[in-house]
């Protein structure tokens, strides 16, 4: 299979809390005492979307690099649930880590066949609790590459590449199904495609 692409959406009740919702407040001019309900508006959400979503595809499109390079021409659908950037302040008051929840669907390109779903696929990044926690995780993440919106993203293109990774030792359920070569009659792959559900909960079409 190739990944010719990789589309990214929001649930209708996607709960995100990132950095958008400041770049928000700044472009209406919204003061700080007004900001969680002017916010908790359909404009505000699609606003913040529209930020993130370039930002997930390009990530994931990173992670995926190198992985599918078959003949077969699909795209990943991925439609996130949440998206939540933990505050320096969530942290040192009740604690959090960055979290995001997505269904990955890998999608046949020409027919747009779904072959293979993930839902509520979880990725998180641990980071520093408390008073002290917080403030050495602001000393790491300075000193990091990545933004740690790239970093969440990136922990999330590497646990669907864990799931549905290349054949061979220690492969995945998923190409051993044929994400990654062709299903030939009288395969286990081949056949309703109840095989292709996991015990942990990942569901196949």
């Amino acid at each position: 299979m190739k990944l010719t692409g990789v589309t990214v959406g929001f649930e209708p009740n996607a709960d995100v809390s990132w950095e958008g919702i400041r770049a928000y407040a700044i472009a209406k001019t919204i003061p700080d005492h007004e900001i969680a309900s002017a916010t908790n508006t359909p404009e505000a959400k699609a606003y913040i979307q529209n930020l993130l979503q370039p930002k997930i595809k390009a990530g994931v499109e990173q992670a995926m690099v190198g992985q599918l390079n078959g003949p077969r021409p699909v795209r990943l659908d991925v439609v996130v649930k949440r998206f939540a950037i933990a505050s320096a302040v969530q942290r040192i008051l009740i604690g959090g880590n960055h979290v995001m929840v997505a269904t990955a669907t890998l999608v046949d390109a020409r027919t747009g066949a779904a072959i293979i779903t993930y839902p509520d696929l979880v990725a998180q990044v641990v980071v520093g609790q408390g008073i002290v926690g917080t403030a050495v995780q602001a000393a790491i993440d300075c000193a990091m590459p990545q933004t740690t919106t790239e970093r969440l993203i990136a922990e999330y293109g590497r646990s669907y590449r864990t799931l549905a990774g290349p054949p061979g030792p220690g492969g995945s359920a998923a190409a051993a199904c044929g994400l990654f070569r062709p299903c030939h009659p009288g395969t286990a792959c081949a056949s309703n495609g109840a095989d292709r559900r996991s015990r942990r909960g990942r569901t196949g079409v």
